[in-house]
């Protein structure tokens, strides 16, 4: 793979986000690979007469957001490298998560199943699974299938995660309530909103939920990890968020409705019949972290270099 040059785009972040593009910026710098910090997606404008496919020029874009970034995309089509924030961060150990921070690193797509797949040398990937298991207290042998009530994840309407739903977080899960309580399934059901959803949307839908269904409760709380705890889940659904991650590791039985969430192919639940037969894989969580730690650099990694070395080697 070749990279001729970098476009950064900063777009006002500050603490943490420009810590991390600086990060990753000086590790191509050090590499000799030319780079240009950009604003947002405004300020570079529309360039319909430059090709930076064929001149193997890539963005690099940190915290997408589609009303906001999709000129970038239309500008670097599939030369594009998104950032994003590690979906891990509930396992990372006290110690470590005041000194390191992860991201998940992906081309070409957002969705991780679209995003182009790259080879790890040997020596990188030993590496990063020693790092990972030294910084994140993973224990996955925890299995949970003796719960009664279900949970239900919803995405932040019209995010980026909901593209292929037309942005209707709220209609889908009211949707999937219909769909338990049509397949007999009378237990209490949870609900759960994305924490920038606005409080009305959710007394809203809890009572769409409640007229149609019956026996729905909004989950409160702040911390997802913990709020988790309060339950003995029968199973959680969701369509393409990030909490599903923390189900998954918990030993919950988990519905993925999407098919380019990462953890769509380890899903337990396929269908609502699947519920009543739940076949609990243990070896799922081991392939999950695998192909996650793939994905997954420090900003140290950012630093050195490591990122754009093992790019441009595939």
């Amino acid at each position: 793979m070749k990279i001729k040059k970098l476009y950064f785009f900063y777009g006002g972040k500050k603490g943490i986000k420009k810590k991390t593009m600086e990060c990753l910026q000086q590790g191509a710098d050090l590499l000799g690979i030319p780079t240009e910090s950009c604003g947002n997606a405004k300020e570079f404008g529309q360039k319909n007469d430059y090709d930076f496919s064929s001149k193997n020029e890539y963005g690099v874009q940190l915290g997408y957001l589609p009303q906001r970034d999709s000129l970038i995309e239309k500008n670097f089509k599939k030369n594009l490298f998104f950032i994003e924030r590690n979906i891990m961060l509930d396992y990372q150990n006290a110690t470590s998560a005041l000194t390191k921070k992860y991201y998940k690193i992906c081309l070409g797509s957002i969705y991780h199943e679209l995003s182009q797949k790259i080879k790890i040398p040997n020596d990188v990937l030993k590496a990063k699974q020693k790092d990972f298991y030294e910084n994140f207290d993973i224990d996955i042998s925890k299995k949970q299938t003796q719960g009664k009530n279900i949970l239900i994840l919803f995405n932040k309407p019209h995010g980026f995660g909901t593209h292929d739903i037309n942005g209707d977080a709220i209609g889908w899960g009211l949707r999937k309530i219909r769909e338990l309580r049509s397949a007999g399934f009378k237990n209490k059901i949870d609900i759960r909103f994305h924490p920038v959803t606005h409080a009305g949307v959710k007394e809203e839908t809890l009572t769409k939920a409640n007229q149609q269904s019956g026996n729905v409760h909004l989950l409160g709380g702040k911390v997802f990890y913990n709020v988790l705890k309060r339950d003995n889940y029968l199973c959680a659904i969701g369509y393409n968020t990030s909490a599903l991650v923390t189900c998954f590791m918990e030993g919950i039985p988990t519905w993925v409705d999407c098919n380019t969430n990462i953890l769509y192919k380890y899903s337990h639940i396929k269908k609502v019949s699947d519920i009543n037969n739940l076949n609990i894989n243990m070896n799922s969580k081991q392939k999950f972290l695998d192909e996650y730690i793939n994905d997954i650099w420090s900003t140290e990694d950012m630093k050195k270099g490591l990122v754009w070395k093992t790019y441009l080697q595939n």
